[in-house]
Formats: structure tokens, sequence, C-alpha cells
């Protein structure tokens, strides 16, 4: 036995055994993941359960707690272009480009939770000048970034952080 690094408490060196059925698992995990795209050798079961979540939606959705949810919503689409509406006593799904952002108040089981989210934009400074005009406070300006992004943060009134963000060049 010994200890390995950022494992903890002592562990038995299992060598390669360990490394083979790790690497397994990750394939595993991998086959049951990507089912749904008909990869060679995978069985029709496997796909069936890829059906996990809604068409449509990411396997992460951020959701957004806030007292007052239509007007964020009111926000999202001004700023972003964001599509769905507001719906009383339940999660509003509002899509912002081909992701989901769920938005309540949470009814009385939550409290409010705002979220700091990267969204890529086709323009990332007229996105951030339309933030601004919807009364959203400038956190860094539009600027470069050395791994490709054109990048500008601002912070609405319900306290979310959004970084809006135009890829131009991989570094």
């Amino acid at each position: 036995m010994r200890r390995r690094a950022g494992l903890g408490p002592l562990m038995p060196d299992l060598g390669h055994a360990w490394c083979d059925r790790l690497n397994f698992r990750s394939r595993a995990f991998a086959d049951i993941q990507y089912a749904g795209e008909n990869r060679p050798g995978i069985s029709s079961e496997a796909r069936d359960m890829s059906q996990f979540q809604p068409d449509g939606w990411h396997t992460v959705t951020p959701r957004i707690i806030v007292r007052d949810p239509e007007n964020l919503i009111t926000f999202i689409k001004q700023v972003f272009y964001g599509r769905g509406e507001f719906r009383p006593g339940l999660p509003a799904e509002i899509r912002i480009g081909d992701s989901v952002v769920m938005i309540s108040d949470g009814g009385s089981l939550r409290e409010p939770a705002p979220a700091f989210l990267y969204v890529y934009v086709e323009d990332a400074d007229s996105t951030y000048s339309r933030a601004i005009a919807a009364n959203a406070v400038s956190i860094e300006e539009p600027a470069d970034m050395p791994y490709g992004d054109r990048r500008a943060t601002v912070k609405d009134q319900w306290g979310n952080t959004w970084q809006i963000a135009t890829h131009k060049h991989d570094p």
C-alpha cells in the first residue's frame, strides 16, 4: 500500500490494472452518453437509455432563481435575443442560442440564487451595448482575450454576472 497523490488515504498499488479498469469505465460511460449517435457496436438498449433528458436540452442546465423572474426574462430577451415565456408557478425555459436557462422565483422553497454565465454570441460588442442599455452594470468592457475570445462582463440588477463572448480565433 502507498499514498497516491491527491487520493487521500493509503491505496493499494494497482498498477496498470487500475488504469485499465478506469479506462474501461470511461469507455462504458461514453458509450451510454453518446448512445443516440448510432455509433458502431452500440446496442439498441443503450440508445434507448440516452433519452434521459428532453430533446434539445444539454446535460447541464443552469437555473436562476430571482425575486422578479418576469423582468429578468425581459432582460434576457432584450440583451441575448432569448426565446421563451414567463410561466407563473413554473420555471420558465428560456433559450439563448442552443442552450436553455431555467428561470423562476423558486416558489417558497428556494432562496434567490444568482448565476455566473459565460455566453457566446455573434457580436460581443453589440450584445454588451444592449446589456448596458438594459441597465446592466459594466464590470469589463469588451476586450480581446489571449485565448481567442472577445469578451465583456456585466452584472444585471438581479445579481447575475454575464460574461459575453465571441470566439474570434484559436490561440
